[in-house]
């Protein structure tokens, strides 16, 4: 792969990986779905597939605003990501292959939010009206499921013991850490 050149090049490049992040999640999900044993869990995964469909196609139309268009090479990041989570699947214990799969999609959560951030500010200092909308849009579902992923982590870590049950007085702590 070249070098980039100009900030125009980085951007470019930068919406090919998250254009293959979202196919390759989208390959990947259906078999989450299938693996998840909490239907808190595969109802995220099912929603989180839905947006990567949507998200693909969005960064369809923003390559196609730039005049671009790759030639399909999956990104490294995400597929080292992904098997990571595949890696999970054989987990014998449900709840803990469910948050490890949790923490995975949080992982992946995470590299395509730094990603879209990069390339949401790269299109507005561009003066790239469009692209910076759609890629607005596209950062606000990702930071929705930061959210939702966030959540679930806590829920499926109270049960089971790795988080303290929320208190109602400060005797009922103070005699825990005693």
């Amino acid at each position: 792969m070249k070098h980039p050149e100009s900030f125009s090049d980085i951007l470019i490049a930068e919406i090919a990986e998250l254009h293959s992040a979202e196919i390759q999640l989208g390959l990947a999900l259906p078999t989450m779905m299938q693996i998840a044993t909490s239907y808190e869990l595969a109802l995220i995964i099912d929603e989180y597939l839905q947006a990567t469909e949507v998200n693909a196609r969005r960064l369809d139309e923003v390559q196609k605003i730039l005049v671009y268009y790759p030639r399909q090479k999956f990104s490294d990041s995400t597929t080292l990501l992904i098997a990571e989570c595949e890696d999970k699947y054989g987990i014998p214990q449900q709840t803990v292959r469910d948050a490890s799969l949790i923490a995975g999609l949080q992982k992946i959560n995470y590299l395509k939010l730094a990603i879209y951030e990069n390339t949401h500010e790269s299109s507005r200092l561009l003066g790239l009206p469009k692209v910076h909308s759609l890629l607005s849009e596209l950062l606000a579902r990702e930071l929705g499921f930061k959210k939702k992923l966030y959540l679930l982590a806590l829920r499926h870590k109270r049960p089971a013991g790795l988080l303290p049950q929320a208190t109602s007085s400060r005797d009922e702590l103070a005699s825990r850490s005693a």
